[in-house]
C-alpha cells in the first residue's frame, strides 16, 4: 500500500525542494497531508510511510529522481549532521534532483561525440545510453522548443543553434528539403540575411569542424555539398515538396554525393580543410619543417592520419630544383624540406592552408592552385609596402 504514495512524495519534493532546500520525511508528510487531504484515504500519510518510500527512491542512486543528504555546511563549521530543532538528533533530508541535461542538449552532445575522430560507433552508443539514463524523455524542454516566434528563449543564440540542430536532424532523417535563411555578420556584429535567401537545400549531414558546427547540404547550384554554419542560420523550414519549384526539386533529388565522404563526420572533415566545399583535387607541395615537426603536426591535424590521403617523404634534390631557382634561406639551423602529397582536398580550403603557412609551404601541383596562392600573397604584400 505504501507504494501508492510515491506519486505524492515525488510531486511534493519536485514542488518544494532542491539541493539547497532539502526536506525531512516529517516535512514531506505534513505537506502531502495539507495539499492532498481531499484525495488521501483515512487520516492521510504518516512519517514512517514517507521515510520508507524515500529510502527506496534514494536507493536508485544516480539514476533516480531523489537524493539523500545527511550533512549540511553551517557558517564557520565543518560538515555536521542536520539536527532537528525539537530533539537535537541527526535527521536525514531529501530533495528532488533536477536532471542536468535537456533533450536538445543530449542530441547536440550525441552529434558532437559522433563527429569526434577517436570514438567508435559502439562507444558513441554507450555514451548516449549513459546520458539518456539521467535525462528521461518526459523532461520538460518546452522553453527551448516553443513554436512562438516571440519567445524570448528562442532569441538566445545558444537556443537557436540547438533548435537548428534539432530541425536539421529531423529533415536529414526523413531525406526532406529545407528552406534556409543564411546570414553574414554586418559591421553592427549582428546577423543579416544574405542576398537571395531563403533558399532550398537538401541537408545531408551535421559535421563538427574548424571550431564550428556545419550542415553539409546540396543546393541547386553546385554538384558537391556546400557547408552552412549552424550558428549563422536564423530560420529553417521543412519544405512541403509541393511548394518546391519542380525544377529545383528535380535537381536536388538527382544529385549524387561525388565526394563519398559523408559516411562519418570525421572523414568528411578530413577532406574539407577549413570546411570549404567544392570538388576534391589532389595536391603536391614542398613543406619546410624542423626537429620539432611543427608543420608535420599541423598537416596531420588538418588532413588526418590516413596514409592513403596524406603521404610525406623527404624532399629529393630534383624536387627542390623543380620548385626553387635557389634554395630558400634557412629559418632555423635544423630545418628540412619534405614532399607532401594529398590525394583529396578542396581547392579553396587548400589555398587558405597554403596562405596561412605561407613561409613553410610551396604548392607544386596543380598549377592553378599555385597561381592562386601566389596571387593572394602578392596582394597581401601590396598592403604592407
Amino acid at each position: 500500500m505504501s507504494r501508492d504514495y510515491m506519486f505524492f512524495i515525488l510531486q511534493t519534493l519536485q514542488k518544494h525542494s532542491d539541493e539547497q532546500n532539502p526536506l525531512t520525511s516529517s516535512q514531506v508528510a505534513a505537506k502531502i497531508n495539507s495539499e492532498y487531504a481531499s484525495i488521501l484515504p483515512g487520516d492521510g500519510i504518516d512519517k514512517k510511510t514517507v521515510s520508507r518510500n524515500l529510502d527506496e527512491l534514494a536507493i536508485l542512486g544516480s539514476h533516480g529522481p531523489v537524493r539523500m543528504v545527511m550533512k549540511s555546511k553551517l557558517p564557520g563549521e565543518s560538515f555536521v549532521p542536520y539536527r532537528s530543532s525539537e530533539t537535537g538528533r541527526s535527521q536525514t533530508k531529501y530533495f528532488y534532483y533536477r536532471q542536468p541535461f535537456k533533450k536538445e542538449q543530449i542530441l547536440a552532445l550525441r552529434d558532437s561525440i559522433e563527429a569526434y575522430n577517436y570514438i567508435t560507433t559502439q562507444n558513441i552508443a554507450d555514451i548516449v545510453k549513459g546520458l539518456m539514463a539521467v535525462c528521461p524523455e518526459s523532461y520538460d524542454i518546452t522553453k527551448y522548443l516553443s513554436n512562438d516566434p516571440n519567445d524570448a528563449n528562442l532569441k538566445k543564440p545558444e537556443a537557436r543553434v540547438l533548435d537548428n540542430i534539432r530541425i536539421l536532424s529531423r529533415i536529414i532523417k526523413t531525406k526532406g528539403i529545407a528552406l534556409i535563411t543564411y546570414c553574414n555578420y554586418g559591421t553592427d556584429c549582428a546577423l543579416h540575411p544574405r542576398s537571395g535567401y531563403p533558399k532550398f537545400f537538401k541537408p545531408l549531414k551535421l559535421v563538427w569542424g574548424n571550431g564550428y558546427y556545419y550542415c553539409a547540404c546540396f543546393n541547386e547550384k553546385f554538384d558537391t555539398p556546400v557547408n552552412l554554419r549552424i550558428d549563422r542560420i536564423v530560420e529553417i523550414k521543412e519544405a512541403d515538396r509541393k511548394d518546391v519549384p519542380e525544377k529545383i526539386l528535380e535537381i536536388l533529388n538527382s544529385k549524387k554525393d561525388r565526394t563519398n565522404q559523408l559516411a562519418t563526420g570525421s572523414s568528411y572533415r578530413t577532406f574539407h580543410p577549413i570546411m570549404f566545399g567544392g570538388k576534391l583535387i589532389p595536391v603536391t607541395m614542398l613543406v619546410r619543417t624542423d626537429e620539432k615537426n611543427g608543420m608535420i603536426n599541423a598537416l596531420v591535424d588538418i588532413f588526418g592520419m590516413d596514409k592513403n590521403n596524406l603521404q610525406m617523404t623527404d624532399a629529393a634534390e630534383e624536387d627542390m630544383k623543380e620548385a626553387f631557382s635557389s634554395v630558400p634561406e634557412k629559418l632555423s639551423p635544423d630545418e628540412k624540406w619534405i614532399k607532401v602529397r594529398i590525394s583529396k582536398t578542396t581547392f579553396g580550403g587548400m589555398a587558405l592552408v597554403a596562405v596561412q603557412y605561407c613561409q613553410n609551404i610551396r604548392i607544386i601541383k596543380p598549377d592553378d592552385l599555385a597561381t592562386e596562392v601566389k596571387l593572394r600573397l602578392k596582394q597581401a604584400a601590396e598592403l604592407y609596402k
